[in-house]
Parts: C-alpha cells; structure tokens; sequence
C-alpha cells in the first residue's frame, strides 16, 4: 500500500515528519461521497491532458480498460487511480457474470491439443470400439465445468464502449464542476491551516487529503476556495509535487 510506503520511508529517513492520521472523520466522510464525482471528472482529463505517462495511445487505452465508471472492481478507492480492474484478459471469472464455475480446475494438459497418443498406431489409439472416440487415452473435459457462459453477453466492456462513457463524462463537465464545487465550499472550512490539514500539524492526514485532491487541478475553472488553494499549493511546494493548474481541461 502506498500509504505503507510513506510511513516507512519516513521513519527509516532521517527525522520524522509526519503524525499519524488523526482519522477526520469529516474529511474522510467528504473523501467518500465525492469518490465517484472526482472520478468522473478527473479519469476523462488523464487520457486527455499532455501528461508523460499518457503521451502512448497504448497507455491511455490501457488506463480506460482498467478504470471503467461502470463495474464492480470500480466500486472501491477514490481520487483518479481508484477502483482499478485486473488488466485486460486476467479479470476473474466469478465477476463477469451468470454461473461462473471458476473454482472447477483446469486440467495439465490443453483440451484443445493432441495427447502423447496421437502419433501412435490407430487400432492402439481407438481400439475395437465402435463408440470410442478416440479421446479414450486423454484426460475428459467438460468446458462448461469451468465456465458457464449462457449468462453473458461478452466477458468484458468493449474499449469502444469504455472511451465513449469517458466521452460522456467529460461532456457532462459543467454539472459534475457545479456539484464539486459545492463540495469544495464544505471542505474548505474544515482545513485547520494553509500548512497543514489536521490542527496538530503535518500528518499522513496531509498525505491523503493532497494525493486525493491534485487530480482535481486538472479541472479548468474549479473554485477550491483561498484556504484550500493555498493549502494545495503550500503542500505542492513542499513535497515538489506539481499541480495540473497549468494544463487544466
């Protein structure tokens, strides 16, 4: 966990900066409802927005497979890299749909493939039964025991579908801006300090409220309020973390 990594690094590198999290139950509240709103707004501006680890069109269509606003593995974390899906052609099958028999276990050898026997003599192979057919050497698979399909129209959203609900998001810019907007207002109050989140000084507090707001800058014409703006800049300076202001969608 990324948090992890920031505890232990403070620790084992010279002094301790940070607190531990105070566990702001307001904050954590505001992160949680406004999870999927800064999603919408955020994930359409990554793949958009000249940003270095998008400038591939292979890496933005990776980022849309694997974070799409409409499944179950999307459900969960917030800010723009939440809810992250298993990449593409490793999903697990009990997600996808209808009667998944995935606990049934695949065999050693491929269904598909010629056994060790197929290059032998044909009367060893099928033998003198008329109702051999000829897998009598090979191990029996039953497909359908692995998983059921009749229940799904496909294993997973077409790429195609994916950008154009991103499209539809991005469109829908105006709404989603007014609604976090508002939201913002909330938040804002609850800053103790243009320092610092928490009234007893740096804290992890700080380490997820910034990383939970930054993707928000890419968001051209949002009012985060002067005491959130200045804390979000404060806190960019400090961590020499850049914010998206410069390249706002």
């Amino acid at each position: 966990e990324s948090l992890d990594i920031v505890k232990w690094v403070d620790y084992a590198f010279g002094p301790k900066l940070l607190a531990p999290s105070t566990n702001r139950s307001d904050i954590n509240e505001w992160l949680s409802s406004t999870s999927m709103l800064r999603r919408k707004l955020t994930r359409p501006r990554f793949v958009r927005a000249y940003l270095p680890e998008f400038v591939q069109k292979s890496a933005r269509d990776y980022y849309v497979e694997t974070h799409p606003f409409t499944a179950a593995c999307g459900a969960g974390g917030g800010g723009g890299g939440g809810g992250q899906c298993p990449p593409p052609g490793k999903a697990n099958a009990t997600s996808s749909c209808g009667d998944a028999k995935a606990s049934s276990p695949l065999p050693e050898q491929d269904p598909l493939a010629g056994n060790d026997n197929d290059n032998q003599d044909s009367t060893h192979t099928h033998g003198d039964n008329p109702n051999d057919n000829g897998t009598s050497g090979s191990a029996s698979f039953d497909l359908s025991k692995v998983l059921d399909m009749r229940n799904c129209d496909t294993l997973g959203p077409d790429l195609d579908d994916l950008l154009e609900d991103y499209q539809e998001k991005f469109d829908q810019t105006p709404k989603f801006k007014r609604q976090i907007n508002k939201k913002l207002r909330e938040l804002n109050k609850m800053i103790a300090s243009v320092e610092h989140a928490s009234p007893k000084g740096l804290s992890i507090d700080d380490i997820t409220l910034f990383s939970s707001l930054r993707p928000l800058t890419l968001v051209k014409g949002i009012k985060f309020g002067s005491r959130l703006e200045a804390y979000m800049r404060a806190m960019s300076q400090r961590a020499d973390v850049p914010l998206y202001f410069h390249c706002a969608l």
